[in-house]
């Protein structure tokens, strides 16, 4: 955010005068036109304690669904000529996410000597657990770059966008499921399960925007705007797990097999993004 203001401010100190050039401060509502959709899919193969694994899978695909609340955008556009320019802005918006989950599925092929004789045979162990619907929530913070393209009538214009856009995801979802096997006395197998809460993790995304935009002349320094604006989303996005039954567990799993064995993987949103309708204010 100071890096913005910052630029936001030498283009203020840089311009021309205010004869040859316009600075404009923009804000607008932005209403999605779409929802946001992605998975979180983990795979890992089993871990059994005191034991031999000879095969076996792991593994879960969680759905992220969001709604369309309204966001915010705000900036500045320069005008060093009547026709085009740069802009600069920052939007923000934040849905609640949720999803309909398949089951959790694990499988284990080990290597046991069960009484009564104790020969070492292969045994297999499968179970499918029903899962309940994802819980969290993920705020979207954009900050964007456009070259501008302006056509002028007496009352009112159009404007034509598009550049760069720099996204960074917040936010969390749960839950998510690790099982570790242990092979006990008389090789009776046990399993603990680690249900874990997954953090996106706080780095920035590059993308695109592109837009349009038309404004009716309130006055001579008040604008009133609406237009549509395509915007990515970041695509595949890390993420970092928090345990959350360490104080259930029978058999402590670490909190770093955790993440070694389902942090490591994305979670999957659509790179192309969705378009938004904005609504909102420009003064001169």
């Amino acid at each position: 955010m100071r890096v913005v203001f910052t630029v936001l401010s030498l283009i203020v100190l840089a311009s021309p005068a205010a004869g040859q050039s316009r600075i404009e401060l923009f804000g607008a509502y932005a209403i999605p036109t779409g929802t946001v959709s992605g998975t979180f899919t983990s795979s890992y193969a089993p871990v059994l304690v005191y034991g031999t694994v000879t095969g076996g899978t792991g593994g879960q695909t969680l759905q992220l669904q969001g709604g369309r609340p309204p966001g915010f955008f705000g900036g500045i556009n320069w005008l060093p000529i009547r026709q085009a320019g740069l802009q600069l802005f920052v939007g923000r918006e934040s849905h609640a996410l949720t999803g309909v989950n398949t089951p959790n599925h694990v499988q284990l092929t080990y290597l046991s000597r069960q009484p009564p004789d104790y020969i070492e045979r292969t045994f297999t162990y499968e179970r499918s657990f029903d899962w309940p619907d994802t819980q969290g929530d993920v705020s979207l913070w954009r900050i964007g770059a456009n070259g501008l393209w302006r056509i002028e009538g007496r009352h009112a214009d159009v404007t034509f966008g598009a550049g760069l856009l720099l996204s960074r995801v917040r936010g969390q979802f749960d839950p998510a499921s690790y099982i570790e096997f242990h092979l006990g006395g008389h090789s009776t197998l046990f399993y603990e399960e680690a249900l874990a809460r997954l953090k996106f993790a706080d780095t920035w995304h590059a993308g695109y925007n592109a837009g349009a935009e038309a404004a009716i002349s309130a006055n001579r320094h008040v604008a009133l705007t609406a237009g549509v604006r395509v915007m990515s989303t970041p695509g595949d996005v890390k993420v970092t797990t928090e345990v959350t039954n360490a104080d259930q567990m029978i058999f402590e799993i670490a909190a770093a097999a955790v993440q070694d064995h389902i942090g490591g993987r994305p979670a999957s949103f659509s790179r192309w993004g969705s378009a938004v309708i904005t609504i909102g204010l420009r003064v001169r």
